[in-house]
């Protein structure tokens, strides 16, 4: 995606976008950052809540080079597949599976043990404020 110019239709170009950290290339992983893993999987489901189960077929999200997905049918499909309307699989033309790419293993060192975490006294101050003022003024609060 280039961003050099304003858009030409605003609904078609902007409010379609879908950005989702779920939809990566084969060979990059994500890190075991808990927010990262939620967002992983909160961003691609407000995106079919926004814009339909196939939101990745939309121009805008669409990829820009030739890719085949076993998607035929189905909500918002617009795709026009006529010249591939077959059943699938088939032992004539099989699937073709996507190339494997090894998972890295995650290696953690050091010690583990469980202990009670202070907590924090983020309130203190402002409690300690209203404490000290007169009981009229408190009530006023």
């Amino acid at each position: 995606m280039v961003l050099n110019k304003t858009v030409d239709n605003f609904f078609a170009e902007n409010e379609q976008l879908a950005f989702s950290l779920s939809v990566i290339v084969p060979g990059i992983y994500f890190s075991d950052d808990k927010m990262l893993q939620c967002r992983t999987f909160a961003y691609g489901d407000t995106q079919r809540h926004r814009l339909g189960p196939n939101y990745l077929l939309l121009p805008v999200n669409a990829p820009k080079c030739a890719h085949h997905n076993n998607h035929y049918d189905g909500f918002m499909n617009f795709m026009h597949r006529d010249e591939e309307r077959k059943l699938l699989p088939s032992r004539f033309d099989p699937i073709r599976e996507a190339e494997k790419f090894p998972i890295p293993s995650n290696i953690i060192t050091g010690k583990c043990e469980k202990t009670v975490i202070e907590k924090e006294a983020n309130f203190k101050q402002a409690g300690d404020r209203y404490r000290s003022w007169a009981p009229d003024r408190q009530e006023r609060f």
